[in-house]
């Protein structure tokens, strides 16, 4: 189950620069990749490994585009709950803008990636779960 933590740890810093990066060279409209993400983001990454088997498999009965909306929901709720944990600390490593946003730590502009981030994941997870059971 480590391994899989670690898998995940990294899975979810590899979207967060990917997207940081290509939303930064659409903006600039530069075919330069610089993207940002942050480390202390790495364990609730990881965290993925634990509770989203168990969610999928409660949601295993429902259509693809409800399992999509709890998805996003369960996302909203845990990055709105992981930005506050670490708002308290001053950690946390984003701030969006009023408009459109919850206290500056949810941005619903992002649902869709929320959407189809959870139905990506529950078809990666069977995939990344035999990676972390090599060897």
């Amino acid at each position: 189950m480590l391994i899989r933590f670690i898998l995940f740890g990294c899975f979810g810093l590899l979207v967060e620069l990917s997207y940081s990066a290509l939303r930064e060279s659409i903006r600039s409209k530069s075919l330069v990749l610089t993207g940002e993400a942050s480390i202390v983001l790495f364990p609730f990454y990881g965290f993925i490994a634990f509770f989203f088997p168990v969610l999928a498999h409660q949601l295993g009965g429902y259509e693809w585009w409800m399992r999509g909306l709890i998805y996003m929901g369960v996302f909203f709720a845990s990055q709105y709950l992981t930005g506050w944990l670490l708002d308290k600390v001053n950690l946390c490593p984003w701030n969006y803008p009023r408009a459109y946003s919850l206290q500056g730590l949810i941005y619903f502009p992002h649902a869709p990636l929320w959407f189809v981030l959870g139905l990506f994941i529950e078809w990666a997870y069977p995939w990344i779960k035999a990676l972390s059971e090599i060897g």
